[in-house]
C-alpha cells in the first residue's frame, strides 16, 4: 500500500509540474499577444465585450484610462 501511495504522489507531482508549465506558457503567450497588440497602438474600445480565459487561477492587473 505504501508503494502505491508513493507512486501516486510521484505521478501527481509530475502532472502538477506539467500543468504549471503549460499554464505559465499560456499566460506568457497571452502577454506576448497583448504586447504586440498594444505596440500597434490598438486599444480595446469602451463598452465592447472582451474576455480572457484562464486555464487556472492567476492574478492580473486591469488598468482603465478614462478621459
Amino acid at each position: 500500500m505504501k508503494e502505491l501511495e508513493s507512486l501516486w504522489k510521484e505521478t501527481k507531482e509530475k502532472f502538477d509540474q506539467l500543468e504549471k508549465s503549460l499554464v505559465d506558457c499560456y499566460i506568457a503567450f497571452l502577454r506576448e499577444v497583448a504586447r504586440v497588440y498594444l505596440q500597434q497602438s490598438r486599444r480595446m474600445p469602451a463598452n465592447q465585450p472582451h474576455a480572457l480565459k484562464a486555464v487556472k487561477k492567476f492574478k492580473m492587473i486591469l488598468t482603465m484610462i478614462r478621459s
